[in-house]
């Protein structure tokens, strides 16, 4: 340690602050090495080798079963296509009236921005909240509908495939 009596006025507030950094630096230090101690003490008791000691043990494998005939499909070819016909139609209106929500929103943001030019702060306007709202609402509705319109694309192919080959021309 510095003999801080010998310094002048302002070395010695440097000295002081120093201290004081190291101390509190130590000390944020210890708090998180005790916080990441605790996560690994916790991980510890949920790890697959411990698991491994709660599960029964494996139980013995049916023969199997003879049968000359295979196994029918359970879902008829023509109920897949049906289906997947829905599905399609509602993923088509989800895209649909997410995208035009999405512009909308942006629309509104827009008009709020050029409503208020070079006012920094004005703070959030009726069209700019309803603006994101819309944006947020609309490209929720987009993330559902894209997935459920290609399920219901494959699950028509599906049952076409099912159906066996056909002279219907498939756009």
């Amino acid at each position: 340690m510095r003999d801080s009596s010998a310094l002048p006025d302002g070395a010695r507030t440097i000295v002081t602050i120093e201290i004081t950094y190291a101390v509190l630096q130590s000390r944020v230090q210890l708090f998180y090495m005790r916080q990441l101690i605790l996560a690994l003490a916790v991980l510890s008791f949920a790890t697959p080798a411990r698991a491994q000691f709660n599960q029964p043990p494996p139980a013995e494998p049916e023969p199997p079963a003879t049968s000359a005939a295979p196994p029918a499909p359970s879902i008829a070819a023509a109920e897949l296509i049906q289906r997947g016909h829905q599905k399609k139609v509602i993923g088509a209106t989800l895209i649909i009236l997410g995208s035009v929500l999405s512009a909308g929103g942006i629309a509104l943001v827009i008009a709020d921005t050029l409503d208020h030019p070079g006012c920094s702060d004005c703070g959030f306007g009726k069209l700019l909240i309803t603006g994101v709202v819309f944006d947020v609402v609309g490209t929720a509705l987009l993330a559902a509908g894209i997935p459920t319109y290609v399920i219901g694309g494959v699950q028509m192919d599906k049952g076409q495939r099912l159906q066996g080959p056909s002279l219907a021309l498939r756009f």
